[in-house]
């Protein structure tokens, strides 16, 4: 299993409108990007990161599929 983590911190003037844009689009990987097994996007706690996501890839056959899916960019 692969655990695929991205950690964020908003730089200064971004909206919270901007931001839940981009989280969703993080949600949106989760959900369409078929060798994402599971996913959590959200907060991150506790450190200078703002927000975080984490994917569930089965092999690196899946993880390729992930970096390339034209939805990742």
């Amino acid at each position: 299993m692969i655990y695929h983590s991205i950690r964020m911190k908003a730089k200064a003037g971004v909206t919270q409108e901007q931001a839940a844009e981009a989280l969703e689009s993080m949600r949106n990987q989760g959900r369409v990007i078929d060798a994402v097994k599971s996913f959590v996007v959200g907060r991150d706690f506790g450190g200078e990161f703002d927000w975080s996501g984490v994917f569930v890839i089965e092999d690196l056959d899946g993880y390729w599929e992930y970096l390339t899916h034209p939805q990742y960019h």
